[in-house]
């Protein structure tokens, strides 16, 4: 453990730190906290692997968008979108009809698709509203 490194916290949980060796050139005290801009980089949605670029310099960020490195994206829109994706892939598969049309419907509880619950677990487990995650998850393995 480096004595001398600083924690990143994005939205209040620990996502790396800045080691000692890059951190001397910041100015902040022992204890202290300062926020900054960052930009994330989502490389791959399944088993989240992301690249974070955090602005240290003065002034207003300059950050380099390319193909390879698009702007960045912050933890609720990454939510969101997969949320949306998912949502709108449970409304289009019984659209289509056939054996994939009444997968999908043997997957919906009490009006949800199974998929469409992921989120809001993952949120009430954020929340710490455990009970309430717990009543999503027995639905969601009852339609799965």
């Amino acid at each position: 453990m480096d004595p001398q490194a600083v924690a990143v916290l994005v939205d209040g949980e620990r996502v790396g730190c800045l080691p000692s060796h890059a951190a001397k050139h910041v100015a902040l005290p022992a204890g202290a906290s300062q926020s900054v801009s960052y930009q994330l980089h989502v490389l791959r949605e399944q088993k989240l692997l992301a690249k974070a670029y955090v602005w240290l310099g003065d002034g207003e960020p300059e950050w380099t968008h390319t193909r390879e490195y698009p702007p960045a994206l912050t933890s609720r829109e990454r939510i969101n979108s997969s949320h949306v994706d998912k949502t709108e892939m449970v409304q289009e598969a019984p659209r289509g009809g056939g054996q994939r049309a009444a997968q999908f419907k043997r997957g919906m509880v009490d009006g949800v698709h199974y998929l469409e619950l992921v989120e809001p677990i993952k949120q009430l487990k954020r929340e710490g509203r455990l009970e309430e995650a717990l009543v999503l998850c027995y639905k969601a393995i009852q339609a799965a």
